[in-house]
Order: structure tokens, then sequence, then C-alpha cells
């Protein structure tokens, strides 16, 4: 009985993408056009049926600012198949499907609301939809996603002195409801590593990846005189006394996950790509560790700005993550997660510059800013946001 029921459920679907096939064949009927679509294969728009919300969508432009849902999507081939787990890659403004045969698709989306069951529910300057894996801030300096981490005394966190320790910026929150947080400050002159040649790192970068860089180990804690990867002993955020709150065993510690980095490296011109473009990238790295502690991705940097679509000017002085948007911050270069391959007979990664972003060269010394996830069991307690009343996590007690 069950095995017939599947049968029909199938042969209905099946029908349902033919129909509408032909009914885009008709010369009686109008052309679909999907704006800022990027299709693997030469195919033409009116392969496409589209529903928003259930109803059929019969605007000329892509639906915006909401999320393909893939588990009634459908796609069959020229002979009417059905096409099991078709390959789709969805992004905020490309659609992109990679399959050997000539496809046809049913499209199903659903409005974007938010962030519901998280705790920057019904929050302003986040986006409605997931971008890059997560409801983000966008905007300018003015966003709301100022917060304390490492004490719940506001104004020992908004003082002069506290800034630098205890204040963060909100990137984003994941649909499972864990925080990205990056340092609104940080620290200057440390090296990637001293190694910088093909020679040294092979010629691919893989004896220089993240995890065997300096900064990797002294963020986490790592650093001690047996570690290679250090040159000398110093632990740059976990580990130092300056910030005593993420001492081993902490609350605070403890109330950081143990995030999955990708990492790898991006080759050619990152400068003419989106923030969509950029993520598609770095999702797809083929090497993961998981640590308490990272840097921000070339995505995050993009993400942050209006739209997650840069200019360059734009980014220095606008967008809210960039730290010379001011033109006071000790740091002027910042480091990159994500490495940019061979340059000429030296390995580089990505680093944030005053007005752009550059390849640079290993064993140069440019600035850090740690980045964690916290676990999605954080609440807060008070707070708007802003700078001067920045959110208080609830339920924590300095270490």
């Amino acid at each position: 009985m069950k095995k017939n029921t599947k049968v029909i459920v199938i042969i209905l679907v099946a029908l349902e993408i033919i129909s509408i096939y032909f009914m885009y064949k008709s010369s009686h009927n109008k052309e679909m056009k999907l704006d800022n679509v990027k299709l693997k294969e030469d195919v033409d728009y009116n392969r496409f049926a589209i529903y928003l919300d259930g109803e059929k969508y019969t605007e000329e432009s892509f639906p915006t600012e909401s999320l393909l849902d893939l588990e009634k999507t459908k796609c069959m081939n020229e002979k009417g198949d059905i096409i099991e787990n078709p390959k789709i890659t969805y992004t905020s403004n490309s659609l992109t499907i990679v399959n050997t045969e000539t496809t046809y698709c049913t499209l199903y989306f659903n409005r974007c609301t938010g962030p519901t069951n998280t705790v920057l529910k019904g929050k302003s300057d986040i986006t409605k939809c997931p971008v890059g894996g997560m409801y983000r801030y966008q905007g300018t300096d003015n966003v709301n996603n100022w917060i304390c981490f490492g004490t719940t005394d506001k104004e020992e966190c908004t003082s002069e002195t506290g800034i630098g320790k205890y204040m963060y910026r909100i990137i984003g929150v994941t649909p499972e409801g864990e925080l990205a947080l990056i340092k609104e400050t940080g620290v200057t002159g440390f090296k990637w590593n001293d190694k910088y040649t093909t020679e040294d790192c092979e010629s691919d970068g893989s004896k220089c990846v993240w995890p065997l860089s300096k900064i990797y180990n002294s963020l986490n804690g790592l650093c001690n005189l047996n570690n290679e990867h250090c040159q000398e002993e110093t632990n740059i955020f976990i580990g130092n006394s300056y910030y005593e709150y993420l001492n081993e065993g902490s609350i605070w510690l403890n109330k950081i996950t143990n995030h999955e980095w990708k990492y790898g490296a991006t080759n050619g011109n990152n400068g003419n790509y989106d923030g969509d473009s950029i993520y598609i990238i770095e999702s797809q790295f083929p090497n993961v560790i998981p640590a308490k502690i990272g840097l921000q991705y070339l995505h995050d940097f993009y993400y942050a700005y209006p739209g997650g679509k840069p200019k360059s000017h734009d980014i220095a002085k606008t967008s809210w993550i960039h730290l010379s948007k001011d033109e006071i911050s000790g740091i002027i270069d910042e480091w990159l997660i994500s490495q940019s391959g061979a340059n000429s007979n030296t390995i580089s990664s990505w680093a944030i510059t005053r007005y752009d972003i550059s390849n640079s060269d290993l064993f140069y010394s440019n600035g850090v800013r740690p980045v964690f996830y916290l676990k999605n069991d954080t609440t807060f307690r008070s707070g708007d946001g802003s700078k001067e009343d920045p959110y208080i996590i609830s339920g924590m007690r300095p270490s």
C-alpha cells in the first residue's frame, strides 16, 4: 500500500512539472525573467515555475527577502524524469543549478521574517533572511549590535579602559541561535608566521594554513615553548592575563562554542566579488578544525556592508565592521582567516587595509581581532545594543 502511494505521488509531481513546462512554452504565457540568476547551464528562463508561500509567483523580478525550500523544489530532465537531489545553490542574489541534464524546475520560496527562535528576535538592523549562513547586521557604524562580554557591569564595559577589554560587536546569529561576536578593538603587530616562500610553505601553502599559523595558536591559548608554530610563548587572547575572564574553566570561556572553522585558499581578484560569491567559495573550503577562537572571513567583511555588495571606498568610510572607518583606530591592516594562495614566490593571506582588501605576505605584522560563537542558550537581561547601552548577557557573572 505504501509503495503504491509513493508511485502515485511521484506521478502527480511529474505531471505537475510537465504541465508547468508546457504552460511556459506556450506563446500565450508571459516569460518569467529571473534577475541576477546565474545558471551553470545555458538554459532559458521559461524552464522555471516559481511559488512563493505556496502561491503561484507571477512577478517578472526574482523574489527578494525569501528562502528557497529545497525539500519542496522539484526538477526534471527533458524526458520528464524526476531528478533526485538536484544540486542547487541559492544565495540572496543568485541561483545556481549544477546538473548534467537539461533541467526544468518548480521552485518553492518562503518569505523571510527574520530570526524567530533566537535572542535577536525582533531586533532592528538585522537581515530578514539568513545571509551567508546567519542573520546578519548590515549597515554603518550606527547599527545597534554592541555587546559586553566578560563583565555584567555596564559602566565597566563602556568606560575608556573597558571598551578595549569587554566590548564586542555582534556579526549575526545562526538559525540555531548561536551568536557570532567580533572584538571591537584588537591587538597589533602579529605575523601570520615567519614562513613566507613557496619553499617554506609548499607551493599550495599547505604548511602555512590556518591551524599551523602563529595567530591560530596564540588566539586559542596553545602557545608554549614547545609549540613550533608560535615562535615565542605568546597567547594574545585565551591565556592572556589581560583577558582574565577567559581563564580555563571560567563561566565566560565555557559560554563560547567549539566552532568548526573552515579554512583554505581563495585565488583571484576578490575585490570584484560580492558577499554571496565569496561565501560560496569559503563555504566550500575542504578543511575544518574545531576551535574556540577564529577571525572574520572575507564574506563576513563583505556582508557587513549594506546589501552585501560593497565598493571599496564605501567600505572604509561606512561599514560597521571596518576598524579604519573612523581613521583613529590603532589597527590599520587586519588579518582575515582566508588565505589568498601563492603570490609570486611568496604565500599570502587576505587582510583588510584602510580602503580595500589585499593579500598580505605572511611575515607582515597586521592587526588581529578575535571572533567566536556563543552557545544558543544566550539571553539578554538589559541594553538596546547601542554603544552607550550595549547588550548585557543574563545569567552570567565575572569569573
